[in-house]
């Protein structure tokens, strides 16, 4: 993904998102306590090594991720990998600066159960102007049938940032993902809107979200989306307030289209300068005041603890 895309709608997206339960994954969504441990061990001589450990909300199941870095800065390149206990491996070589200045060449492996894939393309990033990312996608055969092209870029230029990725099979011409994303940010104020498809995961949406900087400490944000496969939209009013240089207070206002109307609170306090606490809350007031019964997640509840990360 080129590297300006993952900055595009961040101020709106860390009010509204970052931190809090996301109801789009199933295995952060239960009925019990969702429990995560991060630690980060980084080296002057270029090693990085994050885990993460996770009790998931359903009170039965543990995940553990290891995600090893390794920076040989002589020749410009670095070794990544990421091992999952629910059998995912992945293994990526990328070469820095080797085409030009600001570039990266890449090639990843990766696997998922049964599931392989090879990915080998390459990232440019120019910080005036945008990026582009090129990568050819396919499993480990030589049938062009499979092969699909993923291509992603980002002008930016005076506060305005147009930017979109897509992911096209070679073969068929089918056209298996795309998202568009405008915005203008002027540093105190961010507007965007956006469109997302997804054929894979029969998902298409799209909306818009409004940031604004009260003050260096008070930041407010609202996301509309709407789910056109569903035929529901989705509303998100969010708060961040920093209290001091430790501490930070997160709310959220949701209402999940007819499903239900939520309140979601998150506490992150740096205990110390190595240590951060983060303590997660999202309630479901339907089932507050009438008992209600809609296909809808029950109150949420999370402990994330992070050192040296």
């Amino acid at each position: 993904m080129a590297r300006f895309f993952k900055k595009l709608y961040s101020s709106i997206k860390e009010t509204v998102d970052d931190d809090f339960v996301d109801f789009g994954e199933e295995k952060n969504v239960g009925d019990n306590v969702h429990l995560k441990v991060i630690s980060t061990l980084k080296t002057s001589s270029g090693v990085t090594i994050k885990t993460t450990g996770a009790a998931l909300p359903d009170g039965k199941n543990v995940e553990g991720t290891l995600e090893p870095e390794f920076k040989i800065a002589d020749y410009d390149l670095t070794l990544k990998g990421k091992l999952v206990t629910t059998n995912t491996f992945e293994g990526s070589l990328l070469l820095n600066d080797k085409l030009l200045q600001g570039s990266t060449l890449f090639a990843t492996g990766k696997a998922e159960g049964e599931k392989r894939t090879i990915e080998v393309g390459f990232d440019y990033l120019n910080k005036e102007n945008g990026s582009l990312n090129l990568k050819f996608i396919t499993p480990p055969t030589t049938e062009m049938k499979e092969l699909d092209l993923y291509a992603a870029a980002v002008g930016h230029y005076n506060g305005t940032s147009l930017g979109g990725d897509v992911r096209l099979n070679l073969s068929s011409n089918e056209l298996k993902l795309w998202d568009v994303y405008a915005e203008y940010d002027n540093k105190d104020v961010q507007i965007a809107g956006f469109a997302k498809y997804d054929k894979r995961k029969s998902k298409k949406s799209y909306g818009f979200g409004y940031s604004h900087n009260v003050n260096e400490n008070i930041r407010g944000a609202v996301e509309y989306s709407y789910n056109a496969v569903a035929g529901e939209g989705n509303l998100k009013f969010g708060t961040a307030y920093k209290v001091d240089s430790n501490t930070t207070l997160k709310s959220r206002f949701t209402l999940q289209g007819s499903k239900a109307m939520r309140f979601g609170f998150v506490v992150k306090q740096n205990i110390n300068p190595t240590t951060k606490v983060t303590l997660i809350t999202d309630i479901n007031a339907n089932r507050l005041y009438d008992n209600d019964e809609r296909e809808s997640a029950g109150h949420q509840f999370g402990v994330t603890l992070s050192f040296f990360d």
